[in-house]
């Protein structure tokens, strides 16, 4: 069962209720996000406002990212695939994180266990004005309607005040019971990400993959070490997990209308068969290059799905009907690799 939150111009948001079994709930998920972005694109992301305001005075809260993340994260985090050193990171990136989990505490306060950034950020393959921001909060009990409100008016606060994010960050809500029991339980969380408004979800096994990559290269900018709260995920389940999820991509083939979920779609693809073939988690670029030697027939298709995915940045629509069948062949013959993939 998916929920979904979707803020319109009411003072409270509506509720949205998707039942989904489990053998196509990734490829609901991924359908559902593709609706809400063109409700996104009409309403736009100023009317994703709830009833009670965000204060920007998150000085007050009496956390500020200089001193207190630093003081409980080192500036050179150890660990498989992270990049080190924050402050090499791009100045846009660190103000965007500080504003961000400062006002995270403004709006949780002491229910805030830890707040962790991952994705092509943590592992070094972060691409300036084109990649996304990958962040998850740990909370101490599942998020209340009031926080949820809160903090999808920070949400919207942060697309005004920098408008170069909107659209490119992706923050998940969650708590501490919710990561642990992930396997077995279904929990309830809230999440922003490209192409979704800010809304509430249930998370599952079905996000094993997320957690893997969370644990293994997550950095904390606030809280103890991510591992404190993921259980151990083995690489095994990993790949399987890549696996199964490239699998769902075969009946959602119809909506790639832009040359943007294109772009997305071919470069998933490429990722996600390097890591079934080889067990590697890399960037997009890295395995757009990789797919490119090992499926050479292909290779036209995949510089240009990189160069759309530039163009399409800021949710620029660029129509992809000329280019829609090959774009599906591709996806094809990568799923029949999968599909006889021995993990």
């Amino acid at each position: 069962m998916l929920r979904w939150w979707v803020f319109a111009d009411t003072a409270q948001p509506l509720l949205l209720t998707l039942a989904a079994g489990p053998a196509c709930g990734l490829a609901a998920l991924w359908c559902v996000g593709r609706a809400l972005r063109a409700r996104r694109a009409r309403i736009g992301i100023r009317t994703l406002a709830g009833a009670a305001p965000y204060s920007k005075t998150s000085a007050s809260a009496g956390f500020a990212w200089s001193e207190a993340v630093r003081a409980a994260t080192p500036a050179t985090s150890q660990g498989p695939g992270r990049t080190g050193d924050m402050n090499t990171w791009d100045p846009e990136v660190r103000t965007l994180l500080r504003r961000l989990t400062d006002g995270q505490h403004d709006v949780l306060s002491d229910d805030l266990l830890g707040s962790y950034v991952f994705g092509s950020l943590a592992t070094g393959g972060f691409e300036s004005g084109i990649s996304d921001v990958d962040t998850v909060s740990v909370l101490r009990t599942d998020p209340t309607s009031d926080q949820l409100t809160a903090l999808g008016r920070l949400h919207q606060v942060i697309a005004e005040e920098m408008p170069t994010w909107e659209d490119r960050v992706e923050a998940v809500y969650l708590s501490s019971r919710a990561l642990a029991t992930f396997r077995t339980v279904s929990s309830a969380a809230a999440r922003i990400a490209p192409g979704e408004p800010f809304h509430a979800i249930e998370v599952d096994r079905r996000w094993l993959v997320d957690w893997y990559q969370l644990r293994e290269v997550g950095i904390p900018l606030r809280g103890p070490s991510i591992a404190s709260f993921v259980p151990e995920i083995t690489h095994s389940e990993y790949v399987e997990g890549v696996r199964r999820h490239l699998l769902t991509w075969r009946d959602s083939l119809d909506d790639l209308g832009s040359q943007g979920d294109q772009a997305y779609v071919v470069l998933t693809m490429c990722r996600g068969l390097r890591t079934v073939r080889t067990g590697d988690h890399v960037s997009k670029r890295e395995g757009a290059g990789w797919a490119a030697e090992e499926l050479p027939e292909h290779a036209d298709l995949i510089q240009d799905a990189l160069e759309w995915r530039a163009r399409s940045r800021g949710g620029r629509w660029i129509d992809g009907t000329t280019t829609r069948a090959t774009t599906a062949r591709f996806v094809e013959t990568v799923l029949e690799l999968v599909s006889q993939a021995d993990t």
